[in-house]
């Protein structure tokens, strides 16, 4: 089959979820022989080729201002006109975006199916934080579902959300987002970068993510702060770019820090972004991994400390119990509840016996249920579906 994936964020530069997710779709699905394309819209400063063609996948990058709308919506377009060309010519038989792209709304026919994938776009996550959302970009989003032929999400909780924020009556058919499960290593003998730390701290544990309010970062470190009072020893470590704190104007790391009380501050972390290598360095020597979010789709992060065979502590919200079975392969808690946080970490230490066999169920949970392989074969099934279906 040939394939055409719509990304803005396709890595080697900075990228998301969507992205990671993307070019792991695409590269197994050329290695089950397919052919595959990725075409999407990129600043001018964005650090990788216009073109290139990498580990089989082509992949095309479109460049604009994104600061000004109106070189996007050129972007946009010659996106557009360049995929119309593709399937004029027969080289895609069927288009994939994320539904976060509410722009392409406006473009003409593709003249091939043209599906969605469900991983949480701007009206998805408004309506969960409660906070508003621009009347344009939920007209765009809304009109994006109107074009599609099909739709995909990756998770139950998504596929019911999306389709009553805009009463949708098609079925979704649930993907899973898929991960390279890495392979178990017994070398201890080199660390990368800053990972040597981990060996000196007392009961690490690990959080990584953008710090944004929305990933409960604070009520995170308000959670750790209250067990080292109660004089529970341990250090948490906090790995992810900084960000700007929207209600008031300061960055979220400094007010992190200016929570936590002088005496405390050395139990306390910041790293920044790090290197994927560096991060499950970090799972393989910590305690745990906690990711106490408020709105997630279905979150790459938590699988794969889950992966790696680290106790991991998730949020009990959102599409949270299809990845945990809470006590049995990790550990649930809400998110709003400091309380709810601190009793799950002092389980972890206080039981290290049962930790540990949370983390080795935890691993096998997604060995069994979450590797690329079967994300790759479950997206090809639901293509097969589409094109039977479809009338232009």
């Amino acid at each position: 089959m040939n394939v055409c994936l719509i990304c803005n964020e396709y890595p080697d530069g900075p990228h998301g979820g969507i992205g990671s997710m993307t070019q792991l779709l695409a590269e197994e699905l050329v290695a089950l022989n397919h052919a595959v394309k990725i075409i999407g819209v990129y600043d001018y400063s964005y650090p990788s080729p216009d073109f290139e063609i990498k580990n089989g996948v082509e992949v095309t990058r479109l460049r604009s201002n994104y600061k000004q709308n109106l070189s996007v919506f050129r972007a946009y377009w010659k996106l557009g006109s360049t995929i119309r060309m593709w399937s004029q010519n027969n080289q895609i038989e069927i288009i994939e975006s994320p539904d976060s792209y509410g722009m392409l709304s406006i473009l003409p026919s593709f003249g091939k199916p043209f599906v969605l994938r469900a991983h949480g776009n701007n009206t998805y996550f408004s309506s969960i934080l409660k906070i508003p959302i621009k009347k344009k970009t939920l007209f765009y989003e809304w009109n994006l579902y109107r074009k599609a032929s099909g739709y995909s999400a990756v998770s139950e909780y998504t596929a019911r959300k999306m389709k009553s924020l805009f009463n949708i009556r098609k079925p979704f058919e649930i993907i899973y987002n898929g991960i390279d499960i890495q392979v178990e290593s017994n070398n201890t003998t080199e660390f990368p970068g800053n990972c040597k730390e981990i060996l000196s701290l007392q009961n690490p544990i690990i959080f990584s993510g953008t710090l944004t309010a929305k990933k409960g970062i604070y009520e995170l470190v308000r959670s750790v702060i209250k067990l080292l009072e109660q004089g529970i020893i341990l250090t948490l470590i906090i790995n992810g770019k900084d960000t700007i704190n929207l209600l008031t104007g300061n960055s979220v790391k400094d007010e992190l820090i200016n929570l936590i009380p002088d005496s405390l501050k050395k139990n306390f972390i910041f790293n920044g972004h790090i290197t994927r290598n560096e991060l499950f360095c970090h799972y393989k020597y910590s305690k745990a991994a906690i990711f106490p979010s408020y709105a997630e789709a279905f979150a790459l992060a938590p699988m794969e400390a889950m992966a790696n065979g680290i106790p991991t502590i998730f949020s009990s919200t959102c599409s949270g119990s299809e990845l945990i079975s809470d006590k049995e392969n990790g550990l649930l808690v809400n998110p709003e509840s400091d309380e709810s946080i601190a009793q799950a970490i002092a389980y972890i230490l206080d039981f290290p016996v049962e930790a540990k066999i949370l983390g080795k169920k935890g691993r096998e949970k997604i060995l069994n249920n979450f590797s690329k392989e079967l994300m790759a074969t479950n997206t090809l099934r639901f293509y097969e579906h589409i094109q039977t279906s479809y009338t232009n």
